[in-house]
């Protein structure tokens, strides 16, 4: 579960400087400020290690988000910037092996910490990883990982690991780019004999980099399986149909634009994984529906169906308010999502009505109980009001909300954390957030008055 973010000369961001992740963390400020952009570095990183090409040190466009070339990455532009990206993640329970045996005897590493470096070759068209750090802490495990530049077209990686908090060994070269893989090593690489020794014997060197490289396998397969907890549904959501193929499969996520989410509901609800009573007690508070059903129909085609909150009729989903088959994506993808997993949400809010948006917070922090970490961005002040109002009901602690306000400058979007005391109050809220209901109130009440003294004076002069 994500716990802190940092981004240098990452679209609109100079330097955001260490973000905090709580269990709840909401981004929220002006349009085009860059607030999607931290969700969005963070799902650039998962789809980067899920790439099959080795020799691809960063993959901005995939599967989960789009960032465009280098020049439309790096910040202002500027293609002789090095972008940096760090995250940090708490790990959660683990079985670590070396050598195929199970290391009870070592005090199991709790932290996973990121670090990478990327530039642009403008002469191959091509972004290069500069270096990269992957950290497990407590003197676990180093991998560092740097570029040689004079053998950018060769071999041009280096790699070494420390392990064990003292013990550490270099790796053979390699031209493989991405921050998180090492390069294989065949034993015949290693050397086992010590020739002045004889047979049998094995020098300590070609001992520890044998072990070294264990390690770097062990991290090299931590990595993806941690960004892979990462989950994103995107602004736009698909719109619903009336009736769905089930294929068999069992996605684990509904998808950027919730593409896949009537496929994990009629999964997940036939395995008994989601709580689909849950699910409904969720819809009915939110005055969207008293239940959903899932209806086969001929072949392997299937409805989802809602039970009108008012008429107890039962609605195929593209009959009812738009907003309800946006917010279904994600109440399934909050049920189902697994303790250490983090649930990013962009805008979750768009076609809500204020009082399902502020039911909304209520949903995020139950989900956060389970251990699930929330990130959303968001405009609503709905969502943020509620979150205050549980924290001064004492219903929520306020250590488990982070709020940030992000805001345009020319030299950099400024990152600013605002803080929320015990009684769900902002003390010092930063020029600009959420101002606009304040002078709105204020400038009816003026124009109230200025027309009520001019009937007023009007009256007098007859």
């Amino acid at each position: 579960m994500l716990t802190k973010i940092r981004l240098k000369n990452f679209k609109a961001f100079k330097d955001t400087g260490d973000i905090e992740v709580a269990p709840v963390t909401v981004l929220t400020g002006p349009n085009s400020s860059g607030k999607s952009a931290i969700i969005r570095a963070m799902m650039a990183l998962r789809q980067t290690t899920e790439s099959r090409d080795p020799n691809t040190a960063f993959v901005p466009t995939g599967s989960y988000v789009d960032l465009g070339p280098y020049r439309d990455v790096v910040f202002k532009h500027d293609v002789e910037s090095v972008v940096g990206i760090d995250l940090v993640c708490r790990l959660s329970s683990m079985r670590t092996t070396l050598f195929g045996m199970e290391m009870q005897s070592l005090r199991q590493p709790s932290e996973l910490a990121v670090a990478l470096e990327l530039g642009y070759l403008s002469s191959i068209d091509r972004i290069y990883l500069g270096q990269s750090v992957v950290d497990l802490g407590q003197g676990w495990a180093l991998v560092h990982k740097e570029t040689l530049r004079s053998k950018q077209l060769g071999r041009s990686y280096r790699t070494s690991v420390r392990f064990l908090g003292d013990q550490s060994a270099n790796l053979p070269d390699s031209s493989i780019a991405k921050f998180h893989i090492t390069p294989p090593i065949q034993i015949s690489e290693v050397g086992l004999m010590e020739p002045e020794t004889g047979e049998g014997a094995l020098s300590q060197q070609r001992g520890q980099r044998l072990i070294a490289t264990q390690f770097a396998k062990m991290v090299e397969e931590l990595v993806p399986h941690e960004l892979g907890n990462f989950c994103y549904i995107g602004p736009l959501r698909e719109r619903p149909r009336r009736m769905y193929l089930s294929t068999g499969e069992t996605p684990k996520e509904v998808g950027i634009t919730g593409e896949l989410g009537p496929a994990v509901l009629w999964s997940t609800s036939e395995a008994k994984q989601l709580n689909s009573t849950r699910l409904s007690e969720w819809c009915s508070q939110m005055g969207l529906a008293l239940e959903i059903e899932l209806a086969p129909v001929e072949g392997s085609y299937f409805r989802v169906l809602v039970i009108d909150a008012h008429t107890g009729l039962p609605i195929n989903l593209p009959d009812v308010g738009f907003g309800t088959s946006q917010l279904l994506l994600i109440l399934i993808q909050g049920l189902i999502a697994t303790p250490g997993s983090t649930l990013m949400l962009e805008q979750p809010e768009i076609h809500l009505h204020p009082k399902v948006q502020a039911d909304l917070a209520d949903f995020l922090i139950e989900v956060s109980r389970r251990e699930v970490g929330v990130i959303v961005e968001t405009h609503s002040e709905h969502l943020i009001n509620r979150l205050q109002r549980r924290i001064a009901e004492e219903a929520l602690n306020s250590d488990d909300v982070a709020l940030y306000f992000v805001t345009p400058s020319p030299e950099g979007s400024n990152l600013e954390r605002v803080e929320i005391d015990e009684y769900g109050q902002i003390p010092n809220a930063p020029k600009g957030f959420f101002e606009e209901g304040f002078e709105e109130a204020f400038a009816l009440a003026r124009a109230v008055g200025g027309r009520k003294s001019a009937r007023s004076q009007s009256g007098r002069n007859d």
